[in-house]
């Protein structure tokens, strides 16, 4: 007999795993921390003040002169880049917010259960984030960058912190399994810090919008970049620096970099989606073996509604509440690389209609059923099938009932149909069902 565990049970036990001191994250931050900011001295510094400002301890200037090969502490030219770790500095703790989720969402400190999280509530580093299916996860970090975790990923916050040497920020990310998207804003300073880190690459950001992804079954990571600049760096696999339109596969001991499948063309998904089934599509693309679609309720894709994959350049979504929208759809490849995102506005304002009829003693019986909220009336409208483009013979406008029965229709063979008309917002829009038939024949 075999035990099946819930997937969402592994996301949540690596949730823990992914806040415990000895992670993957804390290892690669402790390295991390040997890596040294620059400073460039300005008129009037010295060591013994900058220790006294800037160092953790005063004592640690000494360690600052040894490293620089400085002669004096208290004279130091003008203009010259000082090496400090940032082991020695001093930070300002930085936040992350919640900017938005969906379905099945937890986060967890150290030392505490994990939990559902609350819609703009602020996270320090050391928290654990994870998405269950079906799920999303945004956040919104003090300078305007977003993250977001689709469906199953699990994600470390492993340091947000304002360096006071410098005044720079310095992010830092371990996905430990899944996807994330990010959105850094251009580097205000040239000492800003932005990485996201999986356990067999590290992407050193700057003004850039990517995705990652990590499989922890293959111990491989995917990245690609939309916009920006990036680089990529594999443990004992090499460099590589993309450009828009490229990724990288970091696999076993080799480190790939690949043009991204070109952003397809939407063909049907902008506009006003009224039906009651919504649809998307795009041209197909060479070499495409599934495409992807996001919806998100804002143009950064932050507050993400729907996030699904198929074979097909073709998705159909069941139920969206109105109101306005965005829609977002990339090709993939065989390789495991997405590629560039299109991307469309949308309005969904439920409006459907379905119509049937009857003939009866009494004649036909018109009847129809309309979706969607607001004021609405209905049209019907019937033409004669051997006169196009004429005027209809029946034009019955600003009904309120749902049916209307005809007892006058002279025999021959006609086309009809039903619009709605919804009022909202100072605003009306009308949806009309597909033509149907019916013939009057003689007694």
């Amino acid at each position: 007999m075999s035990l099946r565990i819930p997937h969402f049970a592994l996301i949540f036990m690596a949730l823990l795993v992914a806040c415990l001191p000895v992670s993957m994250a804390q290892a690669q931050t402790n390295r991390g921390d040997s890596e040294t900011a620059r400073y460039t001295v300005k008129r009037g510094d010295n060591l013994f003040d900058l220790a006294a400002k800037y160092f953790r301890r005063q004592q640690d200037y000494r360690t600052v002169q040894r490293i620089n090969r400085i002669s004096d502490p208290r004279r130091i030219p003008v203009g010259t880049v000082l090496k400090v770790p940032y082991s020695l500095l001093k930070f300002r703790d930085e936040s992350a917010r919640v900017a938005a989720f969906r379905g099945t969402a937890r986060i967890s400190a150290k030392g505490k259960g994990a939990r559902a999280p609350v819609l703009n509530e602020t996270l320090n580093e050391g928290v654990g984030l994870a998405t269950g299916a079906a799920s999303s996860l945004s956040l919104a970090v003090s300078d305007g960058s977003t993250l977001t975790m689709p469906s199953n990923s699990v994600m470390r916050i492993v340091r947000l912190r304002r360096w006071l040497l410098t005044d720079s920020l310095d992010f830092d990310y371990a996905l430990e399994e899944g996807a994330v998207r990010t959105k850094f804003n251009p580097a205000r300073n040239d000492d800003d810090r932005y990485r996201v880190r999986t356990p067999s690459a590290v992407s050193a950001v700057r003004g850039t919008e990517f995705r990652t992804r990590y499989d922890d079954a293959s111990n491989t990571s995917y990245v690609e970049l939309v916009e920006g600049s990036l680089d990529i760096s594999g443990k004992n696999r090499g460099n590589a620096n993309l450009t828009p339109g490229f990724g990288a596969i970091v696999s076993g001991k080799a480190l790939s970099k690949l043009e991204l499948l070109p952003a397809p063309n939407f063909v049907e998904g902008s506009g006003n989606q009224q039906d009651m089934r919504l649809n998307f599509s795009v041209e197909p693309v060479a070499e495409a073996v599934g495409y992807r679609l996001i919806v998100s309720r804002d143009s950064g894709f932050i507050e993400v509604v729907e996030d699904v994959r198929g074979e097909d350049n073709r998705f159909t979504l069941q139920e969206l509440a109105d109101g306005d929208y965005f829609a977002r759809m990339s090709a993939l490849s065989d390789n495991g690389l997405e590629g560039m995102p299109s991307q469309v506005a949308f309005r969904r304002r439920l409006n459907s209609l379905s119509a049937t009829v009857e003939e009866t003693n009494s004649g036909f019986v018109f009847r129809w059923v309309g979706s969607g909220t607001g004021k609405k009336v209905y049209r019907l409208q019937i033409f004669k099938d051997d006169a196009p483009g004429q005027p209809p013979i029946v034009d019955e406008a600003g009904l309120t009932e749902t049916s209307l029965t005809l007892s006058d229709l002279v025999p021959g063979s006609y086309r009809w149909r039903v619009g709605s008309t919804i009022f909202f917002d100072g605003k009306q829009e009308e949806n009309w069902t597909e033509f149907q038939t019916i013939r009057m024949d003689d007694e």
